[in-house]
């Protein structure tokens, strides 16, 4: 059932993305861009520092979510700052 529902949501969303206007995609690109970044950073900064603070200070864990997602989008952000350059300078070397 779950599997389902995930294929109908993926298909909802993805059909809902076809009718956008043009003017929409530099910040969908972007988005994405920065998605790629947070799914890089996510499960370790999920598991080796926000639950072990959330659980040590007795913080609600739902509650907390949205402070975990703010972060992980701006440690995205700066890893996605940080790439570029750093893969400038690799080309250079190669």
């Amino acid at each position: 059932m779950l599997l389902v529902l995930a294929a109908v949501l993926f298909w909802a969303v993805y059909a809902a993305g076809q009718r956008l206007p043009r003017r929409f995609c530099p910040a969908l690109r972007r988005l994405a861009g920065w998605c790629y970044g947070v799914y890089l950073v996510h499960h370790v900064l999920l598991t080796l520092v926000f639950l072990p603070f959330v659980q040590g200070h007795g913080l609600p864990l739902a509650g907390m979510f949205p402070v975990y997602l703010v972060v992980s989008f701006a440690l995205a952000a700066v890893l996605m700052a940080v790439s570029g350059p750093i893969s400038k300078a690799i080309k250079k070397l190669a």
